[in-house]
Order: C-alpha cells, then sequence, then structure tokens
C-alpha cells in the first residue's frame, strides 16, 4: 500500500536561472535515496537524489503528508560532460552532513542543513558515546 508519493514538478527549476529540470539535457526523476540507518535525521528526514533536480531533503515524520524542507541542485563545471550535472547518488554521514555526488564527471558536494531542515537538528546518539551535554 502506498502511503505518500514524494514528487518534484520539473518546473519548479524555472524559479531559478537553470531553468525547467527537464530541459537540461539529461534526467530528471528521484535515482536514489540516502541508505545510512545510522545517520542523525534517521526517522525525520530522508534525502532522494533528483538527477537534474539535485538533492531534496524530505520531512517524513507524518508518513502520509511528508514535505519537502530544503535541497540544493548543484551547478555544472569545467568537468561535467555535455549533459550538465546530474545529482546520482547521495548520503548521509554521521555529523548530518550530506554527500552528494556528480554521475557525470563534476565530482563530489557536501552540505550542511539550513531553514527548515535544520530545525530537524540530529539527535544525541550514545551508542557512540554522545550523551547530549557540552563538554
Amino acid at each position: 500500500m502506498v502511503l505518500s508519493t514524494m514528487s518534484v514538478d520539473p518546473r519548479d527549476g524555472e524559479k531559478y536561472p537553470r531553468g525547467n529540470y527537464c530541459d537540461r539535457g539529461a534526467r530528471f526523476g528521484v535515482h536514489s535515496s540516502e541508505e545510512n540507518f545510522h545517520n542523525p535525521y534517521y526517522g525525520r528526514l530522508t534525502f532522494l537524489a533528483y538527477f537534474t533536480g539535485g538533492v531534496r531533503a524530505w520531512d517524513i515524520r507524518e508518513p502520509q503528508a511528508p514535505v519537502e524542507v530544503g535541497f540544493y541542485v548543484p551547478e555544472s563545471n569545467a568537468n561535467t560532460n555535455p549533459d550538465g550535472y546530474m545529482t546520482n547518488n547521495v548520503e548521509v554521514d554521521d555529523r548530518g552532513y550530506v554527500v552528494v555526488v556528480d554521475r557525470n564527471g563534476a565530482g563530489m558536494d557536501i552540505i550542511e542543513l539550513h531553514g527548515k531542515a535544520k530545525k530537524n537538528r540530529p539527535r544525541t546518539d550514545k551508542a557512540h558515546g554522545d550523551d547530549g551535554e557540552d563538554d
């Protein structure tokens, strides 16, 4: 049973200089999700790679009504092939940094959350020795 769908309208890109996500010469749509079950946002946020639509952060605390709380669409650079930047994989490390990798040669970006997404601060993890107390 499907609980919800996390879709992005490709025309949303028209608000920015790079334009419609479908008109960029490469694919648009979900490619992968982060798969680290020990990341500090687990159970609250999930991150999806949307090829030309970049990486998207979704608040999934209400599974029947997920809300997009942030996104990052990388720029192409001199190493990118003619199809442009395509966010291929996304991973979240145990510090809460989001790592996105391009499949067309542009490399890797490491980003951190801001705004609505940052309000879902990383949980403390006693299993890793973090008791939430300041030293």
